[in-house]
């Protein structure tokens, strides 16, 4: 009876220490999922403000775009406005300057909660420039409407799809 009754208690013993050990391995997943949705949400945000910010130095160009073509104005005041437009056009190029050097800082060792991240998409601020008229800098143009970010960290994956639809952004979150 000594022999059973050890049997069953190491038998039980290795059962209750693999559901211990295996419930620790899916919080571990867990909590690294978190880390990372909670990571790449961070990410999508920069994105989204940084675009949001292009769109609204858009709204300045355009409006001062407009005045200039609608009004007769003395030429001072003229070459005063078409500057207006490149400096607003300026601070776009500099947002979109401070984005890419977000992006090298993501693409870091141990960023994110200190896990070394393998990015699989990240995205490039989506706008080109036009070229000049006489009513100075046009408007940046958005090339596509579609963001994705992707990360994967070991057994953990993060995607984020975005979609543009005038002044809006739409995310999901993709498996």
């Amino acid at each position: 009876m000594n022999g059973i009754s050890s049997f069953f208690v190491i038998l039980l013993t290795v059962i209750g220490l693999s559901v211990v050990s295996y419930q620790w391995v899916i919080e571990k997943k867990i909590k690294e999922q978190l880390q990372l949705d909670q990571c790449i949400q961070e990410k999508a945000y920069l994105l989204q403000k940084s675009i949001s910010e292009i769109e609204q130095l858009n709204t300045g160009i355009e409006i001062i775009r407009k005045f200039i073509a609608i009004s007769v104005i003395e030429p001072r005041t003229f070459t005063l406005l078409k500057r207006s437009t490149r400096f607003l056009a300026g601070i776009q190029k500099i947002k979109i300057h401070l984005f890419q050097a977000r992006k090298l800082i993501w693409m870091s060792p141990f960023h994110c909660q200190n896990k070394h991240l393998e990015w699989k998409k990240i995205p490039q601020i989506p706008y080109q420039s036009l070229p000049s008229d006489w009513r100075g800098v046009q408007p940046m143009k958005l090339k596509t409407n579609i963001i994705q970010l992707e990360v994967r960290h070991l057994y953990a994956t993060s995607k984020i799809n975005g979609k543009f639809n005038g002044n809006e952004w739409k995310y999901r979150w993709s498996q």
